[in-house]
């Protein structure tokens, strides 16, 4: 046997292995998570994998031989009981400096073992921070590094709980992904002009980090970079700065002012989701994409502010819209005014009303064609909404949990003079002549709703669309069964609820996929009596040829 493979004995019990003289190459994660506790190598040994030894929690000393020429990064990183690397001094690659594990030429700082109790400046030869070398280091409050420094590897610090502060040289360009995720004591960064590179998460849930000065060289500011700072209050971004990365500021709780500047091109998904503190967003000229969800969940904000000049956005009573005005892409959650959208949209976004706390009740104007994803879910106190007949597609959780739905209308006709909320308001009608989708989880969780009209021109009705609502009566309109996915009713009782059907398509829905596990189905509707949709420029006879109104009961051509 010369290999020891990857994974071999990942998260083992094994408290002891005698590791043969004839083992070349431990593989990547080979011993990760055991409780092994000697890390005594063979001679014979020349490579050791990625995260080989990553968070052995008993390991408390490693030597490593002449023979070793390769270590992947982090071999040994989290390993809270080890003290010491020890490197034998005829080894060519490698060598050791008060238990810290570096090259042979010093250049680069490999592993600091994670239960180091005492730790002193780093050589000035030092120019690159390795992979996880410092991750999980808990005894570690406070770096210096060097002047020589010129990169931080990828979660080099990653989970150092106790570091409280860090000095950055003027000779640093780049910091890598997660480095100094997991800090959690963090209180500033003040990073030189000399950085040109921030990677994705470098300060993820750094919750106690409160001040940041950014270098004015970096272009972007990546994903999640300071996701889940919570106490971080402000923040300004660099002129040179072109794009704000997706979660690039989640969850800063108390982030309250930001000034995006006119360099800026495109703002993330979720960028600044969550960031209750906020109170306006002004967004320049410069900017052509706004994320979804971009400024989602920001339960302290009251309005937007959109340059004149702006060429893609625009704002309307601090409301934000694309420019011609056709989607209206958010709503300010603080904005407690009556809601009155253009006549121009014909689109609400993804989100743009979702966790509304003040919205009670909501006409859609007629002119709208698309509610999209989650547009009011987490509407707690949406109590009544009115849904006109133009709708073609209700998205994926466009509803869903809005627990207190009790009337839900989305009319026969384009007319909203003819919607008629239920007397008891626990109905949704659904009788719809354009709407031809309604999506997944669209109803989901709207636990007061009783039952359920839904259009002749429903075609397909998506996975959990009405799940965990209090339906007892549903009808469906259709003459050909809409396609239901397979949990669209779940949680509802198909031996109780009643299902309305026409007449002519009852054995089609007794026979359907879904629709056939309702028990109580019975053909309770007149199609002669059906709504039909009405055309201005269009003539309607009976079966006598005589000309009539398009609201003549019965047959019509």
């Amino acid at each position: 046997m010369t290999s020891i493979g990857q994974r071999a004995f990942w998260q083992c019990e094994l408290e002891s292995f005698a590791v043969p003289g004839s083992i070349t190459t431990i593989g990547d994660f080979a011993f990760s998570g055991s409780r092994i506790r000697s890390g005594k190598m063979p001679e014979s040994l020349a490579s050791i994998g990625r995260l080989a030894f990553q968070e052995c929690g008993a390991l408390a000393s490693v030597e490593l031989p002449a023979s070793v020429t390769s270590i992947g990064g982090g071999a040994f990183s989290g390993c809270k009981n080890l003290k010491e690397i020890t490197v034998v001094p005829e080894n060519g690659k490698y060598c050791s400096s008060e238990g810290v594990l570096y090259t042979k030429d010093m250049t680069e700082l490999i592993q600091a073992p994670a239960g180091k109790m005492d730790f002193t400046a780093m050589p000035s030869s030092v120019t690159s921070i390795g992979e996880y070398a410092f991750s999980n280091c808990m005894y570690l409050t406070s770096v210096e590094l060097p002047s020589s420094v010129r990169s931080i590897g990828i979660n080099a610090f990653w989970s150092c709980r106790g570091l409280v502060s860090v000095i950055f040289p003027s000779s640093l360009a780049e910091i890598g992904n997660c480095a100094f995720s997991g800090c959690w004591n963090l209180e500033s960064i003040d990073l030189p002009n000399s950085v040109t590179s921030i990677g994705k998460g470098a300060f993820y849930s750094c919750q106690h980090l409160k001040s940041v000065k950014l270098p004015n060289a970096i272009t972007s500011i990546a994903e999640e970079t300071f996701y889940w700072c919570d106490d971080l209050t402000s923040i300004i971004i660099p002129s040179s700065v072109t794009s704000i990365g997706d979660r690039a500021f989640e969850k800063c709780l108390a982030l309250s002012s930001v000034e995006i500047p006119s360099s800026v091109v495109s703002i993330g998904k979720w960028a600044f989701d969550n960031c209750n503190g906020l109170v306006t967003v002004e967004i320049p000229k410069s900017v052509e994409s706004i994320g979804d969800w971009a400024f989602g969940a920001c339960f302290g904000l009251t309005a937007f502010a959109v340059d004149p000049e702006n060429a893609y956005y625009t704002s309307i009573d601090g409301v934000l819209y694309n420019k011609d005005v056709t989607t209206l892409i958010q709503w300010p959650l603080k904005k407690n005014t009556e809601v009155r959208i253009p006549a121009s949209v014909t689109t609400i976004g993804l989100g743009a009303f979702q966790s509304c706390d003040f919205l009670t009740s909501f006409d859609v104007p007629v002119t709208v064609t698309t509610i999209g994803e989650e547009a009011f879910s987490g509407c707690y106190y949406l109590t009544s909404v009115s849904i006109p007949a133009s709708v073609k597609t209700i998205g994926v959780g466009a509803f869903r949990y809005c627990s207190q739905l009790g009337t839900a209308v989305i009319c026969s006709s384009s007319s909203p003079d003819r919607v008629s909320p239920s007397a008891d308001g626990r109905s949704l009608n659904a009788r719809n002549d354009e709407t031809a989708e309604i999506g997944d989880n669209a109803f989901e969780g709207c636990r007061k709703l009783e039952s359920v009209v839904i259009g002749p021109n429903v075609k397909s009705i998506g996975q959990s669309a009405f799940t965990e609502c209090g339906l007892v009566s549903i009808t469906c309109e259709a003459l050909v069964p809409p396609v239901a996915a397979e949990y669209t009713f779940d949680a509802i009782a198909y031996e109780t609820a009643v299902l309305t059907v026409p007449g002519q398509s009852y054995d089609s829905y007794r026979s359907a996929d879904v629709w056939k596990n309702f028990i109580n189905t019975t053909a309770g509707i007149d199609e002669t009596e059906m709504d039909i949709p009405v055309d201005d420029k269009a003539e309607y006879f009976d079966l006598q040829g005589q000309r009539v109104g398009p609201d003549h009961k019965g047959i019509v051509i």
